[in-house]
């Protein structure tokens, strides 16, 4: 079988040029699709500790060892997606999904990559202490852009009450007018009561 002629093949397109168009346009959207849920966006995070025991590599406590990967805590993904009002499937946005797709490194700074290169030459070794990690987050495409950023947001609000609760001793503060309604002692018991109250919260305080 020979080749065929320019003019043979020109008659051939014309001849199915809606069959061609049509599988065109097809093969297009398909494409597209595959590129879509192949695409994936990574959003980052710089967060840093602040309390005084930070910069011994202590938690809040004061005791405890400074953990960053609490930051993506089972507990605190689970109340973040909850918050974020999405609802949990078995991909990307199960708790497992989420924590796998989260990556934490330390932010150390050039003086302590000098000194611990020094060190490293004299046989010596240097722990960097580091308050400051960036988290970084990569998830679907076909989630949005805005996706991560507000991953991020529900993240911070819940690790915060996750510290909170882990490290800080809290104080349920007494409702002062339910006391008043409730009670039927004289006013001065109630007034005595309030007053302790509020000198053992300003205790807690400072």
């Amino acid at each position: 079988m020979g080749l065929l002629k320019l003019s043979e093949i020109i008659r051939i397109l014309k001849k199915h040029i809606l069959q061609i168009i049509a599988l065109s346009l097809v093969v297009g959207v398909i494409s597209g699709l595959v590129v879509t849920n192949m695409q994936t966006y990574t959003c980052t995070l710089g967060f840093k500790y602040n309390h005084p025991e930070a910069q011994e590599g202590l938690a809040p406590d004061g005791e405890s060892k400074l953990d960053p990967y609490e930051i993506q805590n089972p507990v605190v993904i689970k109340a973040a997606l909850e918050n974020f009002g999405v609802e949990e499937n078995d991909d990307t946005l199960s708790v497992k999904g989420v924590r796998q797709n989260i990556s934490i490194n330390k932010v150390v700074t050039e003086l302590d990559k000098e000194v611990s290169e020094s060190a490293a030459l004299l046989g010596e070794k240097y722990d960097i202490v580091a308050t400051e990690y960036e988290m970084k987050f990569t998830y679907d495409a076909a989630l949005g852009d805005e996706f991560g950023p507000k991953m991020f947001s529900n993240i911070v609000k819940e690790y915060d009450e996750f510290l909170l609760a882990k490290y800080y001793h809290k104080k349920t503060i007494e409702d002062f007018a339910k006391i008043v309604k409730e009670s039927n002692a004289d006013y001065i018991v109630i007034a005595d009561s309030m007053s302790n109250s509020i000198d053992g919260i300003i205790s807690s305080l400072e």
